[in-house]
């Protein structure tokens, strides 16, 4: 039998790993961008060799035990690679580093999300969210520091050689923050605002804790006219949103109104008020075009992504893809034919164009079927024991797991991040990822689980059980 201090050893050395690898995520941007331009490359896949000593650990540890989603993604790792090595045969203009990087973008980082589930507590995703609001404040001032600065400032050095970032109306540039681009804050800004929210909803948070989760709230939506683009804003409005229905019943419900009231005042200060302004600008400009193409605009485009699948029947091979990682933009660079997009610049066009119509649809269906389920129980957690905190959690990253461009690093990073701390949220309570989940009578098992689990229970918390911060 092993020791429990052993035990508690290991299960030590793999969370110091995850938190090493949410670290690198936050900061790998600022590493590549000023600290270490000429490593700006090797930088782009710093946190891999992080993911397989975390995969290694839950392996040699068995802190990934056997279940569906183990077999699913071994079996995905050996057919991708298979589809990966024909490929390089079939097509002349295919390389082995193409194929590797895409290869990893599909499969190296899946495991690390079941072995931090696994591992990390309740207290860890505590400890994670404090660090996330506690870097929200300043990471808001570095954005607008970014707005201000202009396109050829130091603050907006793009990562890579001559890399910019991206620029969304007259010389304002989106504000990437300490990421590599700007989708990263979208990420970010959007899981701080889940954290924010639960602890906000929390009746036995200290007040400076308290102080410090209204204040990463409001950077969140102060972030919204800097994002540059509509991504941000969706991103953060789905968390605000539904950290709004949840506190309606609260009795901070008066104290957020009054904050919003001041946060629109200050909207209305020339400093913030250019900021308001641009971002309109950029919506209205961006309406505009979209409606010429279609009378639903904006929605069109957003419905269009999940229609690719019907799109691209015909346009791409059945079973073969043109060359995984082709469609990433590292991986177009490693094959010369940089610039160039497979069949659109949407996620799904580029996993069906890379994988084939057959194994692509495959991949998509998991990550469809991982997002969807677990919004079925986060639903559940709420309708049986008012905690809140998994759909909180689930809202900051949805749009991450279904449509988030996973072949940029950054974004492979927080589509790991969102699943798992979910997944945390929901062994606490005690819904965890069983074998159950890929059998037939899955559901039938599941409900016998949930309806121990929460039979039961003791009176729920604020946020639900477990009683702690979060």
């Amino acid at each position: 039998m092993t020791p429990r201090v052993q035990v508690a050893h290991h299960e030590h050395v793999v969370r110091v790993l995850v938190f090493v690898y949410i670290g690198l995520l936050f900061f790998e941007g600022a590493l590549r961008k000023w600290f270490f331009p000429e490593l700006s490359v090797p930088l782009l896949v710093v946190r891999d060799p992080i993911a397989i000593a975390i995969i290694w650990a839950g392996f040699w540890w068995q802190l990934w035990p056997p279940s569906g989603y183990r077999t699913f993604i071994v079996i995905m790792a050996l057919v991708m690679g298979a589809s990966g090595v024909l490929q390089l045969l079939l097509d002349s203009r295919l390389n082995w580093p193409v194929v590797v990087f895409g290869w990893r973008t599909y499969i190296l980082h899946l495991p690390v999300i079941f072995v931090a589930a696994r591992t990390l507590t309740a207290k860890d995703l505590e400890v994670i969210g404090r660090w996330c609001c506690r870097i929200a404040p300043p990471m808001i001032v570095l954005c607008y520091l970014q707005y201000y600065a202009g396109a050829d400032s130091l603050w907006n050095t793009g990562a890579g050689k001559d890399a910019a970032q991206i620029a969304f109306e007259g010389e304002k540039v989106r504000a990437s923050g300490t990421f590599s681009f700007a989708t990263g804050t979208a990420c970010f800004f959007a899981l701080v605002a889940a954290f924010a929210w639960a602890q906000i909803a929390l009746p036995y948070q200290s007040r400076r804790d308290r102080i410090i989760s209204f204040v990463a709230l409001f950077a969140c939506i102060a972030f919204m006219p800097v994002s540059g683009g509509r991504l941000g804003m969706f991103m953060v409005g789905i968390v605000v949103a539904c950290g709004a229905v949840m506190i309606l019943r609260s009795k901070y419900f008066v104290y957020i109104a009054v904050a919003l009231l001041g946060l629109y005042g200050l909207s209305k200060v020339s400093f913030f008020n250019d900021a308001v302004e641009s971002m309109s600008a950029r919506l209205e400009s961006a309406r505009i075009f979209e409606n010429e193409q279609s009378d639903w605009g904006f929605w069109a485009r957003v419905a269009g992504g999940f229609r690719t699948p019907l799109d691209a029947i015909g346009e791409v091979p059945l079973f073969i893809g043109f060359g995984l990682g082709l469609g990433t933009q590292a991986g177009a660079a490693l094959a010369g034919s940089a610039g160039d997009f497979l069949l659109g610049e949407g996620e799904w066009d580029r996993i069906l164009g890379e994988c084939g119509w057959t194994l692509g649809m495959l991949y998509i269906a998991f990550r469809v079927w991982i997002t969807m389920d677990l919004f079925r129980r986060a639903i559940r957690a709420i309708l049986q024991q008012s905690y809140w905190l998994p759909l909180l959690l689930w809202s900051g990253g949805a749009w991450t797991m279904l449509q988030g461009q996973v072949g940029q690093p950054t974004n492979l990073g927080f589509f790991v991040v969102n699943v798992a701390v979910v997944m945390i949220a929901l062994k606490g309570n005690p819904l965890i990822v069983t074998p159950e989940w890929f059998t037939w009578n899955r559901l039938r098992v599941s409900r016998l689980r949930d309806r121990r689990a929460f039979g039961r229970s003791s009176p729920p918390t604020a946020l639900g059980n477990p009683p702690t911060r979060l």
